[in-house]
């Protein structure tokens, strides 16, 4: 993860006009994946199961969306998704985000080959490497979930003790470490089967 945006975060641009202006900062936050293009972040938004693909803003459930893919918004960073936080529950939506974040490097890195194709050698390795790559990945999302309920618990305190912002950096503060537990781990495994 590069970067988060936020008007919550006190390094957001926006940070201080918000806090003039609003009363709470809003559910509506966009991130970065880092030297990501479209595909890294198309497959973030394809990776989400509760959070719903899609561009609106105006209902109660959660929508994510990458702008940059529609016409008149090519000013739009390509590997910059925009989340709508809606009224599903926190822990869900976690484990949606979560799932989402680490897809790209597991699913673009890692592609599931559809089928073997005689005298293609990297669509071998895929195959005999899967079991490999999904069992460390799932071990990433199992450990990941079992943080998660302290890591609420502290954000929540967090807010209760100092605001919003407060709230905003333990959660960001956590996605950025999954997100770079992943990097990680995509790159042993790169270095453990030769690239």
């Amino acid at each position: 993860m590069a970067q988060v945006h936020h008007p919550g975060l006190p390094g957001d641009p926006g940070h201080m006009m918000a806090a003039r202006q609003m009363n709470g900062f809003g559910a509506v936050l966009s991130f970065e994946f880092a030297d990501a293009d479209a595909a890294v972040a198309d497959a973030a938004c394809d990776a989400v199961r509760v959070i719903a693909l899609d561009t609106g803003l105006g209902g109660v459930e959660s929508t994510i969306e990458r702008g940059a893919e529609h016409p008149g918004q090519e000013h739009v960073p390509p590997g910059l998704p925009r989340l709508g936080v809606g009224c599903e529950h926190i822990e869900d939506l976690w484990q949606d985000l979560l799932r989402a974040l680490w897809s790209p490097v597991r699913d673009v890195w890692w592609p599931r080959p559809t089928r073997r194709v005689k005298g293609d050698e990297r669509g071998a390795h895929f195959i005999e490497r899967q079991p490999v790559v999904r069992a460390a990945f799932d071990e990433l999302e199992r450990r990941w979930a079992a943080e998660l309920p302290q890591i609420r618990k502290e954000a929540l305190r967090r807010r209760r003790d100092h605001g919003d912002a407060a709230m905003a950096e333990t959660l960001a503060a956590f996605t950025d470490a999954c997100a770079r537990q992943a990097a990680q781990t995509a790159t042993s495994l790169i270095a453990e089967f030769g690239g």
